[in-house]
């Protein structure tokens, strides 16, 4: 047995996923989240639409399937998460830069999962009827002041991914990824279907579809560059642990490929969803995060039979961010498996525990989570991917990082164009959404 198939603290065989299928599914299901539901439909109606769209899928092309390429590269090379990954890379200060990262997704996990607690209790009240006659903004504020309700739900949703986890990566992980994305597309285009049937549903699928290329500006391209790190799930940590899971076998650009057409499609369909309702009901398609919360319910409840569709869009929205969420506990679970020889039980029962206590300031005040998501979830994650890929691009030899590209593929050469793209240009363009990231942090906690 290779060295790189083995975790070198307790020499037992790592865990890899069994099928390319189930593989692929599991990386989708890490991408797909409330960055495609959720965050995906209100910035194409902050930043004007078509334009934004077109240049969103530029940038996850150029940038996006680069840097996913990169996380996986160096995931597979070591066979560890970000921990052991960047820890043995040679980067300076690479056990620190490892522990950054792991502390940024504990951080960001903690609101996640309540989050994705609110979505459920959404899904449970819109199948029993209880928002038929109470406004959203009310309902969700209601929501916002009840510390016991939000910690109920979270703690369903932990223990959902517990157990989850429990099963391990090939009966866990993989195989509810392979059932529960295509559900995922399924009600998706139910969704859609039915929204096409809504008066003036065409206008809102021209603002969405038809670029006006006069509003790309500045804001739209940085706006659209920091969608495609949230969407896709970059951020050093995700995967990298997911690459450590890959077989040799596997072809990293072809894989990288399906995974982003997989996302990107969930994306367009939550904007075919959201954005020509929207426009139906003469909603102001900019009101940015409510709009999923607030805006969408009302929506819902105007259409005929509008409940039962209303339960399955957020269904829709809890599985695709339960999903996430798997992912990012599966990072915090293998790095203490890996780097103190954790049992798989232990660490995740140590998690589900730490996540529950650290979150509990997220459920009592909201301000508290927004700060929260600004520091972790916008600036810090993009920080993450810069890391690795300056760590496997700059200083691991050449030779070792072709080899890793190569593995699975019939490609002979990987061409000097290419490796200067992902070596220079790429951490540019990260650096550039650090520095409004870090901007806009600075304004919040200091001005």
């Amino acid at each position: 047995m290779s060295e790189h198939n083995k975790n070198t603290l307790n020499e037992e065989p790592r865990e890899q996923f069994s099928t390319t299928f189930g593989m692929v599914m599991a990386m989708i299901g890490a991408a797909v989240g409330l960055g495609n539901v959720w965050r995906f439909p209100y910035m194409v109606g902050l930043f004007g639409g078509g334009a934004f769209v077109i240049v969103f899928l530029g940038l996850v092309a150029l940038i996006g399937v680069p840097v996913m390429v990169s996380e996986w590269a160096i995931g597979r090379h070591f066979r560890r998460g970000p921990l052991g990954a960047l820890k043995k890379s040679g980067i300076p200060g690479g056990k620190l830069l490892g522990w950054v990262n792991f502390t940024t997704i504990f951080m960001a996990t903690s609101y996640y999962s309540i989050i994705i607690g609110w979505a459920l209790y959404y899904f449970v009240t819109s199948i029993t009827g209880g928002l038929t006659d109470i406004h959203s903004g009310d309902f969700f504020n209601a929501i916002l002041g009840n510390f016991g309700l939000q910690f109920v739900f979270t703690a369903i949703v932990v223990a959902l991914v517990g157990l989850t986890l429990l099963l391990g990566v090939k009966n866990g992980i993989e195989r509810v990824a392979k059932y529960t994305i295509p559900l995922l597309f399924v009600m998706m285009l139910v969704l859609f279907f039915k929204t096409m049937t809504l008066p003036n549903a065409m206008e809102g699928l021209r603002f969405y579809l038809v670029p006006d290329f006069s509003k790309i500006n500045g804001g739209v391209i940085l706006g659209a560059l920091g969608q495609a790190f949230f969407t896709l799930c970059l951020g050093g940590t995700f995967m990298v642990v997911y690459g450590s899971y890959m077989s040799d076998k596997e072809n990293l650009g072809k894989s990288a490929l399906y995974t982003v057409l997989g996302d990107t499609f969930a994306g367009l369909f939550a904007g075919l969803i959201i954005l020509p309702a929207a426009f139906s009901f003469g909603v102001e398609l900019s009101s940015g995060p409510p709009l999923t919360f607030i805006t969408v319910p009302e929506i819902f409840k105007a259409m005929p039979g509008g409940l039962v569709f209303m339960g399955i869009f957020f269904l829709l929205l809890f599985l695709a961010a339960y999903l996430s969420d798997i992912a990012a506990y599966e990072v915090l679970v293998s790095s203490l498996m890996d780097e103190f020889n954790w049992k798989r039980k232990k660490s995740i029962i140590f998690f589900c525990i730490a996540q529950l206590i650290v979150g509990i300031p997220s459920m009592i005040s909201l301000d508290w989570m927004l700060k929260n998501d600004l520091l972790w979830g916008t600036t810090l994650q993009p920080f993450g991917s810069m890391v690795v890929v300056i760590a496997l691009l700059w200083y691991l030899p050449r030779v070792k990082v072709v080899e890793e590209l190569k593995k699975g593929s019939n490609v002979k050469i990987i061409p000097d164009w290419l490796f200067f793209w992902m070596k220079y240009v790429v951490p540019a363009a990260i650096a550039i959404i650090l520095f409004f990231g870090v901007k806009d942090l600075f304004l919040e906690f200091f001005i």
